[in-house]
């Protein structure tokens, strides 16, 4: 007898069927016999595992799921069967709670403790994962327990956070607040904040507010916080169907040290004007408001006409320098903010208009 080496197709098998695939082999005696061939047929099974999670052979469906099981133990809700079922035999559970304490395999009580709600995430045999996090009675969740129940670095849980803080009415402020506490990075708190209320109907103006509110507590929290909401106005303007109603033709984007704005007709910021619900006024307001005390904020650029380089001196001059700008000039903006007590602490944004 010899040995035989065959090719297989390990690709065969989608995540919806099995496959076939025919090998056909051929041998011939040492003495010159006549060559025999034979076929067979492999089989691949698709992998019957998912991510999926069902409660009392319902699939659950929801990314937070409210139930109304009443176990005398941990394990009688996990591995009983009882209540849940697992579409892979890879899954694990957290728990917590009534008070949002995480209960662990050394408290006394584990096995019997009073569960307000828990984590489940369930594992497929191709590694891909869906957490879910199941609300036990009349447990109310928190903006914190959200938070802590996902991976800071993972943008698609932080989303599901925030899409679930809409949803169930979770204060907004208390939701920017523990997200940020948690470790997720600002620019994502931003950005998903602005994608998720913005889709819902919210005015822009409202939530960009509460971000430099929850934040924004110094220069460089504010450095990253302006750069990912101008990031995100860039990317909603050029949204087929986005939330700004722009009328004047505004571009926003980012260069290697700040940003470009652009326009084709004179901005007219407010509810009756040609640009509405950027947010961009209320977000600036907020920012003056944090640094009103304690710091110095210029706006300065070449040429300039003004007796200071104050805020409200650059505002006096915005019409005419917006329709300057659509007659084909630019203008070079520097805007510095400076710590009174500390002038090594500062932060410039360089923002180039038309």
């Amino acid at each position: 007898s010899k040995d035989v080496l065959v090719d297989v197709d390990t690709g065969a098998a989608s995540a919806a069927a099995d496959d076939t695939q025919p090998i056909t082999v051929m041998s011939q005696g040492d003495n010159g016999d006549a060559t025999e061939t034979y076929t067979f047929v492999v089989t691949y099974m698709k992998d019957r595992s998912s991510t999926k999670l069902f409660y009392e052979g319902a699939e659950v469906t929801d990314r937070y799921y409210t139930c109304n099981a009443e176990p005398t133990t941990i394990g009688m809700l996990t591995e009983s069967e009882q209540y849940f079922t697992y579409g892979s035999d890879n899954y694990e559970w957290t728990f917590f709670d009534m008070n949002g304490k995480e209960i662990t395999i050394d408290d006394s009580n584990y096995s019997t403790a009073n569960v307000g709600y828990a984590t489940v995430t369930v594992t497929a045999d191709n590694r891909d994962s869906d957490m879910y996090t199941i609300i036990f009675g009349n447990y109310t969740l928190t903006a914190e327990n959200l938070a802590d129940s996902i991976d800071p670095q993972d943008e698609e849980q932080v989303r599901n956070v925030v899409e679930s803080a809409e949803d169930n009415s979770i204060n907004s402020n208390d939701a920017m607040a523990a997200l940020d506490a948690a470790g997720v990075d600002k620019a994502v708190i931003v950005d998903t904040f602005m994608d998720v209320y913005s889709d819902n109907g919210y005015r822009n103006a409202a939530v960009s507010e509460q971000l430099v509110n929850n934040l924004v507590s110094d220069l460089d929290d504010a450095e990253e916080v302006v750069n990912a909401y101008l990031a995100w106005v860039s990317e909603e303007l050029n949204a087929a169907s986005g939330s700004i109603t722009n009328n004047c033709g505004l571009t926003i984007d980012q260069t290697a040290d700040g940003w470009d704005v652009d326009f084709t007709a004179v901005p007219n910021p407010g509810d009756g004007g040609n640009i509405k619900n950027t947010g961009l006024g209320d977000f600036g307001r907020a920012l003056q408001t944090k640094f009103n005390t304690g710091y110095d904020i210029t706006v300065t650029w070449p040429g300039q006409i003004q007796t200071d380089h104050s805020i409200d001196s650059f505002l006096a001059q915005w019409n005419d320098m917006a329709t300057a700008v659509v007659a084909g000039n630019s203008f070079e903006l520097t805007i510095t903010v400076t710590e009174t007590a500390d002038p090594t602490n500062t932060i410039s944004f360089f923002v180039t208009l038309g």
